[in-house]
């Protein structure tokens, strides 16, 4: 449905973007996911048709859309800030592009009940925008996004502006709501675990490129460069000159990830164990977080169940276990 072919943006002699290749399939959500300043958004507002690119193109259904204005390419786009009309209600904020499209009135009014449901906001329509939670706010921003039957959905960081607990619980509903309704979607964030929870496929970008795009299954069992795995979390990044044996069953790569899920607590006699002491262990209900140092500059970390062992302690030597299935080679 939507592809962006080679975009190349510069500000300032400043290359932000540096030959975007992306492809978003229909009824498909894709995230760019990325650190700020990695040429996300950027993208984002190349796509919607508020900033320019230098060079390349962007096409729906087979057909540029380069030179059509921002206001004639049918997207809708919902932003951090919400950027909701404080001077009127919760139906006049929602049908605010409809009116600017002189839709009839019952057209409206149609099509505001049936938004309200799809966000869970019936009976909310005489609402005054200060009236409404920050979470309700978001999905009037939503609902507003929808009402015009977008052919693409924009969001940009939609839930940066609500606290961590509320955009917890509201980022399952999203990825219900955008699918319900039917929509393609291009989603930005900077944060993993919002992207894993909504995405189909995530694009991770670094310095205006694309590292790595894969399903959010695939990107967290199998990063494929050094940037995705740290941006991921995943310290567990070594120079394969620490561990040669390893490095050769993976094609003599010279960085390896030991992915934690294939890092367990062995014994001296099982294959593939390195010993090591604690230098860290967090204690977190289910599990703990250890950092086992194996050598000097040499430290992996790992989650071992708490169920399986009464204590994990500072100072303490124990066995790694090395699932060579989890030893993942990666480039840059």
């Amino acid at each position: 449905m939507l592809l962006l072919q080679n975009i190349v943006r510069s500000f300032d002699d400043k290359r932000v973007l540096r030959g975007i290749d992306l492809e978003v399939g229909t009824g498909e959500i894709v995230c760019l996911l990325g650190p700020s300043g990695c040429g996300k958004t950027t993208a984002l507002r190349i796509v919607a048709g508020l900033e320019t690119a230098d060079s390349g193109n962007v096409l729906l259904d087979g057909t540029s859309i380069m030179a059509i204005p921002v206001h004639e390419r049918e997207f809708g786009l919902m932003f951090q800030e919400f950027a909701l009309f404080p001077h009127m209600d919760v139906a006049r904020n929602i049908t605010f592009g409809l009116r600017m499209a002189h839709t009839t009135h019952a057209a409206q009014e149609m099509r505001l009940h049936e938004v309200l449901e799809l966000v869970g906001l019936q009976g909310f329509e005489r609402r005054d925008i200060a009236q409404l939670s920050g979470g309700e706010k978001q999905r009037v921003a939503l609902a507003r996004s929808l009402a015009s039957h977008p052919r693409l959905l924009m969001l940009d960081e939609p839930l940066g502006s609500l606290d961590a607990a509320l955009r917890e619980r509201l980022v399952g509903d999203l990825r219900t709501i955008i699918k319900k309704a039917g929509l393609t979607a291009l989603y930005v964030t900077h944060d993993q675990r919002e992207a894993f929870a909504i995405a189909d496929r995530i694009a991770v970008m670094n310095a205006g490129k694309i590292e790595q795009i894969a399903t959010p299954p695939a990107l967290y069992h199998h990063p494929g460069t050094e940037f995705v795995a740290r941006f991921l979390g995943f310290s567990n990044v070594i120079d394969a000159a620490h561990e040669p044996v390893l490095s050769e069953t993976k094609s003599g790569a010279k960085t390896l990830l030991l992915h934690p899920d294939g890092l367990h607590i062995g014994g001296e006699h099982d294959t593939h164990v390195r010993s090591g002491v604690i230098t860290e262990s967090i204690f977190s209900g289910d599990s703990y977080r250890v950092t086992v140092e194996i050598a000097p500059g040499y430290s992996v970390t790992f989650n071992p169940r708490s169920r399986d062992h009464d204590d994990l302690s500072i100072g303490q030597s124990i066995w790694v276990k090395i699932d060579l299935d989890y030893v993942l080679p990666l480039n840059g």
